[in-house]
């Protein structure tokens, strides 16, 4: 299902499945494990953190699955505080979950991250 009603081009895909493979974002200096991916486009993701990072933050979105390795540079555009967890055991108070917008200089290994999980989205079922 493509998220409605946005004003950014490509529009953003949910993820329907979890992902098979390794996610974490290096903010700061600091690497931190992404709990979940909600959304994905050629040009952005959205993802849940077990901590709070703010707009404009500068980080490296790393993705690890089979044979298949890579870091794009991005930045935090949106954070939401307040997330409802899956489970009480599962998320820090803290989490957030955020947008994150590519560079558009990782335009080849954007579309290879797109590409590696359009299989998890529910457009492409």
């Amino acid at each position: 299902m493509t998220i409605q009603n946005e004003r950014r081009h490509p529009p953003r895909n949910t993820v329907a499945k979890d992902i098979e493979g390794e996610f974490h974002i290096t903010v700061e200096g600091k690497s931190y494990p992404i709990h979940k991916v909600k959304d994905v486009s050629i040009s952005g993701i959205g993802v849940v953190l077990p901590r709070r990072v703010h707009k404009d933050t500068n980080v490296r979105l790393i993705f690890k699955a089979d044979d298949l390795g890579l870091e794009l540079e991005g930045r935090i555009v949106w954070c939401a505080d307040n997330i409802a967890p899956s489970s009480p055991d599962t998320l820090p108070l803290d989490a957030c979950q955020v947008g994150i917008e590519f560079s558009a200089a990782n335009g080849d290994d954007n579309c290879l991250l797109f590409m590696a999980l359009r299989k998890y989205l529910d457009d492409f079922e």
